[in-house]
């Protein structure tokens, strides 16, 4: 049922020619678990949205939303990702996946830099085409600090990556 109330959104907004010519459409394939009004606890990726169905609503690429913290098991993690990155390939679309980082009880700083840097390096090896993350400092370092983290960052995992907004302070987000 998620799928095809998924599907009959991307379906209204290609009918409706909402994209523009050279733009594409990216669709999330992730299952979010909180409580209602709560902070994201964990996610899944949602294999059976993943079908051919996609290229017919005018997907581009797929959107995966791991939750990355330093003592989950890996094993869990890393499957996910990989069945998120083979999918992708098998559809012959883009795969973003998007490290949400988290350290509980700590908001910011080196536990949290260190922790963007090993989830970055952990999804290296699955290359997907874009890599989400969190600003290094979460924004609230020096420029010196943001751009040598994000060196970091851009080493670890070797293809073109972006920063998400969360945890930044708006007034900080474009200097992020």
């Amino acid at each position: 049922a998620r799928w095809k109330r998924s599907a009959s959104r991307a379906c209204a907004i290609t009918d409706a020619r909402a994209i523009a010519d050279d733009c594409g459409l990216i669709v999330a394939v992730d299952r979010l678990i909180h409580q209602p009004g709560g902070p994201l606890e964990w996610s899944e990726l949602d294999r059976a949205a993943m079908t051919d169905d996609l290229h017919r609503v005018g997907a581009r690429a797929l959107k995966f939303l791991v939750v990355w913290r330093p003592d989950d098991p890996v094993g869990v993690r890393q499957e996910m990702v990989g069945d998120f990155i083979a999918g992708c390939r098998r559809l012959g679309l883009l795969a973003v996946l998007e490290g949400l980082v988290q350290v509980p009880g700590v908001s910011h700083g080196p536990e949290v830099d260190a922790a963007i840097l090993a989830a970055a390096q952990e999804f290296a090896p699955f290359r997907p085409d874009l890599y989400k993350t969190h600003a290094p400092t979460h924004g609230v370092g020096t420029a010196d600090e943001i751009t040598r983290q994000s060196r970091q960052v851009s080493a670890a995992i070797g293809r073109p990556w972006v920063v998400l907004s969360a945890g930044v302070p708006v007034d900080r987000f474009p200097a992020a």
